[in-house]
């Protein structure tokens, strides 16, 4: 329902919101999902933005962080790509040259890879991999 807010406004008020809906877990979803639904590329950053800051360990930041990396992955532009493929740098797992690392975060790194893949149609492993690839189609790559 959210998502079809006239969009301009709401994503300006949706974004403002996200800020201010961390302890209200259902609030946060339901902006995170109208969010990806818009597709605007103006919410990119704000749904990167301290993706991975928080305590990794509670159930209710892994959810959040979640939420957010599935939002990105919605929006079909090419800073959506870009946030995605720096986020593997900072997961860890198997992000960087496939080895461990990222302060835990590795639970991430498939979770940001699938959503690359449906993003994309493309199928790689590292962020060195997406990273290669992603420079020499940035430019002419469409979504579908």
């Amino acid at each position: 329902a959210l998502g079809r807010l006239a969009e301009g406004v709401a994503v300006t008020r949706l974004v403002s919101a996200l800020g201010k809906a961390d302890d209200q877990p259902e609030v946060f979803s339901a902006i995170c999902r109208a969010l990806g639904d818009i597709g605007d590329p103006k919410a990119v950053k704000a749904l990167a933005k301290g993706i991975f800051s928080g305590n990794r360990r509670e159930r209710d930041w892994q959810q959040r962080a979640k939420e957010r990396i599935d939002a990105l992955g919605s929006i079909k532009d090419a800073k959506a790509v870009d946030e995605l493929i720096a986020l593997l740098g900072k997961c860890g797992g198997a992000g960087r040259r496939g080895r461990g690392g990222g302060g835990g975060y590795g639970r991430f790194h498939r979770t940001i890879r699938s959503v690359l893949q449906r993003l994309t149609g493309q199928e790689f492993n590292t962020q060195i991999e997406w990273r290669r690839w992603w420079k020499a189609s940035r430019r002419t790559f469409k979504f579908k």
